[in-house]
This record gives C-alpha cells, sequence and structure tokens, in this order.
C-alpha cells in the first residue's frame, strides 16, 4: 500500500505524516466520521499489553480522529486505572504501563479512529527534528476506515488497519501487533536492519514499502535494500500493513527484549 495515500489526512505532524499517518493513511482517507450510515454499532477493542519492563505509552492523535485524548481521561489497566495525560504537545498524550499489565483504551464505535503510539519515548513533530533513523518504533491503527480493504484481511469496509512502522526510525522497546479476525501477528521489531521480509512493517525510512519515496530528511532515499523486495507499492510481495473487519480486536504488544 502506498503511504503517500494518507498524507492530506494528517496535516499537523509534517514528520509524523511522513512515518505515520502516511502509513495508515491508505485506510481510510475520509473526512466523514460517520463512516456507516446504519444503527449498527461497530466497536473495535484495543488492547496493550506490556510483557517487558515497565514504560510509557505515548498516543498521537490525528486531527480526523473521533477518539480523542479526553476520551482516555480513564483507561482500564489490569493492575488498575490510569489516565493518558496530554504532554506538551496537545496532540500527543502519555500513560505508564507496568510490567505485565494490560491496559484498554476506549475506542469510539462507528466512526474514524486514526492513532499512532510510540513507547518509552515521545514522538518528535517538527520536521527534520530528529537525526534521521534514530525515531521510535511506531505502532500505527486506523479503525473503522473505508480503504483498508486495500490489505491483507479485509474484503469490504468498514475495516481496521494496523501496521508497524520504523520510518523514522527503530528503537527498544520490541514491538508485535496481533488481529482477531485478521492476519494473525504483525512483526515483530527486532532491529533496525533485516527487515525486507518482516510481514506488516515498514522498514526503516521505506515510506511506501518498497522505496523511500519522500522519505524523512537527510536519509538516503535512494537506497531500497532495506525496504521490502517484490510486487508493487501497492501490492507488494510482504505486506507492510495487514487489515480486518471493524469490531474485532487489536492487540499492541510490548515485548520482552
Amino acid at each position: 500500500m502506498n503511504k503517500n495515500k494518507l498524507l492530506n489526512a494528517t496535516v499537523f505532524l509534517t514528520l509524523i505524516i511522513l512515518v505515520c499517518f502516511g502509513t495508515i493513511g491508505g485506510c481510510g482517507n475520509n473526512n466523514d466520521n460517520d463512516l456507516n450510515g446504519d444503527t449498527d454499532t461497530l466497536s473495535t477493542t484495543l488492547n496493550i499489553s506490556n510483557e517487558g519492563v515497565a514504560t510509557t505509552v505515548y498516543a498521537v492523535f490525528s486531527p480526523e480522529s473521533c477518539t480523542t485524548i479526553s476520551d482516555w481521561s480513564t483507561i482500564s489497566c489490569t493492575s488498575g486505572d490510569t489516565t493518558c495525560t496530554t504532554t506538551t504537545n496537545s496532540s500527543i498524550c502519555s500513560f505508564p504501563i507496568a510490567q505485565g499489565d494490560i491496559c484498554t483504551p476506549l475506542l469510539q464505535a462507528d466512526c474514524l479512529t486514526s492513532i499512532n503510539f510510540a513507547f518509552d519515548e515521545e514522538v518528535v513533530t517538527q520536521p527534520c527534528g530528529i537525526t534521521p533513523g534514530t525515531g521510535p518504533s511506531l505502532a500505527e491503527i486506523l479503525i473503522n476506515g473505508n480503504d483498508c480493504s486495500k490489505t491483507p484481511g479485509c474484503d469490504s469496509p468498514p475495516c481496521d488497519c494496523a501496521d508497524i512502522s520504523l520510518v523514522q526510525g527503530y528503537k527498544l522497546p520490541n514491538i508485535s501487533m496481533t488481529l482477531s479476525k485478521g492476519p494473525t501477528t504483525l512483526g515483530p521489531t527486532s532491529g533496525a536492519t533485516g527487515n525486507q521480509n518482516v510481514f506488516g512493517l515498514f522498514p526503516v525510512g521505506c515510506t511506501n514499502c518498497l522505496n523511500r519515496d519522500g522519505c524523512p530528511c537527510s536519509i538516503d532515499c535512494n537506497d531500497t535494500t532495506q525496504c521490502h523486495q517484490g510486487g508493487t507499492p501497492n501490492d507488494p510481495d510482504v505486506p507492510c500493513q495487514a487489515s480486518q473487519p471493524t469490531g474485532g480486536t487489536i492487540t499492541i504488544n510490548i515485548l520482552a527484549n
């Protein structure tokens, strides 16, 4: 899937647009949050499971997301409720997650939700605000999208789309993602290189899976050796994204390193 299809969906984070919302962008560039137009309630569950050491979760909300920071004033975790507190960036909030904990932030039903997650380090949102390739690993979700059917797992909308993005860079902790109604496992991450055949993962700098079209500042956009190989950006042999019908469960796994 071409990450550039989502660039116009998120205008507040220039670097993040290339890295994060650009990744998920093919899943649902739709400004109408009422995607279904019916009375059925389609509610996806999000779990964040920490198999590693205690860390901090940073959530970056797209401007078009109907789920907002205010919805996460109380987050249910197995160790007790917590709060996602806004950082110095009004589009980002953070909350602690203990070792062995599972937290389940609320996702609004029947409307478009777009959120990206970093762990242990806040995402830098200014263009060229990081040394290329040294940003945090990201887990990206788009819920109730119209175009996620273009990725493996969902045949027709509404769909949920997910991927792991190393476009900004790779850092610990390692992460993976699981979809209850789609392809089972995305990732895991294991390093900055050697990700050419890792399902559901955009390698470092590889903005549209197979190459570095419009890649982050100062990265060699002509070097595609670490990107996925084979197929086309819209239909790679090893997809960088996956999807499932809306209404299942998405789990982001923070792994023991």
